[in-house]
């Protein structure tokens, strides 16, 4: 029996994101990947809520997506997750530009991207029948690059 038997067990009784948890000082850890995922999706799920008050829309994504960003990029402290040294924009900022092709500055590059997928997302709804693959197309490679596991081009 080692030292470590006492720990917590994380997802799927995994003792490496039991560990996360734990450090995170009873915060969700903010760079797990199901985090990331309902976070992301979250934001799909309300800016189609939203879509046909055009006006909400305009006045929501500007805010939404700079919350998100500073969220993710550790400029503003959250009550709710707890961030890592990836939270920055010299780590994620950096990541997210370059995995997604954005042309930017890494201290707005999760605000970019969120208006990127916001965007992205308002084209396929306009088509006229519409897709889900296509839209799952479009969240998961933000997820990904926020998670700092895409691929790079």
């Amino acid at each position: 029996m080692s030292a470590h038997d006492d720990r917590p067990l994380g997802e799927n009784g995994d003792p490496f994101t039991g560990i996360l948890e734990l450090e995170a000082g009873g915060k969700t850890w903010l760079n797990a990947a199901r985090v990331v995922n309902v976070i992301v999706r979250e934001f799909v799920r309300d800016l189609l809520v939203n879509l046909d008050k055009s006006d909400a829309v305009a006045d929501w994504l500007p805010g939404e997506a700079q919350r998100l960003n500073d969220l993710f990029l550790g400029a503003a402290r959250s009550e709710t997750y707890a961030t890592g040294p990836w939270n920055t924009p010299e780590q994620c900022g950096q990541y997210v530009l370059r995995t997604l092709g954005i042309d930017g500055a890494p201290e707005t590059a999760v605000r970019d991207a969120f208006v990127l997928l916001a965007s992205r997302i308002v084209d396929l709804v306009a088509a006229s029948e519409f897709d889900a693959q296509a839209l799952e197309g479009e969240i998961v490679p933000v997820t990904r690059a926020l998670l700092g596991t895409a691929e790079i081009a």
